[in-house]
């Protein structure tokens, strides 16, 4: 290796002696990284559970924590599962949207159920967040129950594309394939048993199956839970609104029952179904009579889910 010309000599080979130097400093680092602790080495598992590794001045080596010396962040998930329920955000009314023809005249929300005994989750403007919950499970006087005019269609998982080897299911395509059933009363299929109802119109970008099914996610307990899609097509759009749900049938009743709306509902049941918001989700608790016990609009938060958890072992036991 040559010096550069115009460089000076002495300053050049102090620099080439600073290079060699530092390079032996890493071989040496690397060396002693690479001694490894015989019991490791051999496969064999620590003595301890709690036992990690840790590489202190470039060298490997077994770390035993204490217990007081583990992070906060590292205590049982048990201790943390019931979260602190702010009873200041739930009032004893309702902020909702105007509805019918004085909705197209103005954007102004109007305050319903004063002095309710029944608290209600507050609703910050602009969320997407879950309110419009009760505190706890609504008693029977206080529930609206589901119209014996709302008629949907089912649609079910197609036994035909699975196959049983023991106790395995194997499915014969890569997608599922749903049947669809001629359309009846939504509150005839759903008496005699509790069931809990994800409601969505598909608008986005927040009122989509995707949405919904985040509270199924959430269930801590075995109840009959159904999707149920709010958005009727006229005749002049039926073959692409048929393709349309059959599509999204085939992403959904392997999940849960799938179910689509026929025909458009009365304000009433529109009120009922959607909680004065159709562009977001919504969710229904159904007891076995047909009574909405339990409500709640928007995205899944803990403390809502740990709410609706709550109502559904009280269902439950009814």
């Amino acid at each position: 290796m040559y010096p550069p010309k115009g460089l000076y000599m002495p300053v050049f080979y102090r620099l080439c002696r600073h290079i060699h130097r530092r390079c032996l400093v890493t071989t040496k680092e690397s060396l002693e990284i690479a001694k490894i602790p015989s019991e490791i080495k051999n496969g064999a598992p620590p003595e301890t559970a709690g036992e990690t590794l840790r590489v202190t001045g470039g060298k490997l080596s077994l770390f035993t924590p204490k217990v007081d010396e583990l992070p906060s962040d590292m205590e049982p998930l048990a201790s943390r599962d019931v979260p602190v329920i702010d009873k200041s955000s739930f009032k004893n009314y309702l902020i909702v949207p105007q509805l019918g023809i004085k909705s197209l005249f103005s954007s102004q929300e109007v305050k319903l159920c004063e002095n309710s005994p029944i608290p209600y989750k507050e609703y910050v403007p602009g969320t997407v967040h879950a309110h419009h919950y009760p505190l706890f499970l609504l008693p029977t006087e206080y529930s609206a129950r589901i119209s014996s005019d709302i008629y949907a269609a089912s649609y079910t998982e197609d036994s035909r594309n699975y196959k049983f080897e023991g106790d395995r299911r194997l499915p014969l395509s890569i997608g599922n394939c749903a049947i669809p059933h001629p359309p009846q009363p939504l509150l005839y299929a759903i008496l005699g048993r509790p069931t809990l109802l994800l409601l969505f119109s598909g608008n986005p970008p927040n009122s989509d199956a995707t949405t919904a099914l985040l509270w199924k996610n959430r269930l801590e307990h075995d109840i009959n839970t159904v999707a149920v899609l709010n958005s009727p097509s006229g005749k002049l759009l039926s073959f692409a609104h048929k393709r349309y749900l059959n599509t999204l049938a085939s992403t959904i009743v392997d999940k849960c029952l799938f179910m689509s709306i026929v025909k458009s509902l009365s304000v009433q049941s529109t009120v009922n179904m959607h909680q004065y918001r159709k562009e977001l989700p919504s969710l229904l608790l159904i007891d076995k009579s047909g009574y909405i016990r339990w409500h709640a609009i928007g995205k899944p938060t803990r403390e809502s889910s740990f709410i609706l958890n709550e109502s559904i072992k009280q269902v439950l036991k009814e």
